[in-house]
């Protein structure tokens, strides 16, 4: 006779997963918390245990190490925000419309989220040439843009003789600098999507954004 496993036994491996899942959340809400209150060097693994409610042991069955913990970090952290900018990002826009969207959606982010950007694309900048870590939110939206861009230049919006790549990573640069100043000075959020989005645009459009080749 066929014997069929128990219904404690079919829905065990199924409580174990998720009970796995709530604690490396747990863990991770803990990291996220602690790195956005007191930096990545600041922070050890046994704080984030402790923050967690958890034994340090308990940490090292889901992380190797505080960098582990990091990376989950910013994985989070970047996924969140992809997924906004996914939400807020039409394929039918303009240029200028699909970036108001998307820095838009990553100024809600932050708003929403305060400090995790920050925290995230500082301890990135400072960890990465020690740690070897992977692209975190900064490296991802440039990714994203280079995208964007391509297909503005395929569309004949933009230059096509543009080095997009680069000028992509100067763009997220100048919006990370933009947006920490007007943060600081109180200035509108809205008028600074609209001028930042109209003066890409704009910079980058044929016959005036063109890269020239040395002479």
């Amino acid at each position: 006779m066929t014997r069929h496993p128990s219904k404690s036994a079919v829905r065990k491996p199924g409580r174990q997963a998720r009970r796995r899942f709530e604690t490396r959340q747990r863990l991770v809400s803990a990291a996220r918390h602690l790195f956005v209150k007191q930096g990545y060097h600041e922070t050890r693994s046994r704080d984030i245990a402790s923050e967690a409610d958890l034994a340090v042991g308990t940490f090292y069955l889901y992380f190797a190490d505080k960098r582990d913990a990091f990376l989950a970090f910013i994985e989070e952290a970047t996924s969140d925000v992809e997924e906004r900018i996914g939400r807020a990002v039409q394929p039918d826009q303009s240029l200028e419309q699909q970036l108001r969207a998307s820095l838009g959606a990553v100024l809600d982010y932050a708003d929403e989220n305060p400090g995790v950007l920050a925290a995230a694309m500082a301890d990135e900048a400072v960890a990465a040439g020690e740690l070897g870590l992977s692209p975190g939110p900064r490296d991802h939206f440039a990714l994203w843009l280079v995208r964007t861009l391509d297909e503005a230049a395929d569309r004949g919006e933009i230059s096509s003789d543009l080095d997009i790549p680069t000028l992509a990573h100067a763009i997220v640069g100048m919006v990370q600098q933009a947006a920490r100043y007007a943060r600081r000075s109180g200035r509108s959020r809205d008028l600074l999507v609209s001028d930042l989005s109209q003066f890409c645009v704009r910079a980058l459009e044929p016959g005036r954004g063109g890269m020239k080749p040395p002479t």
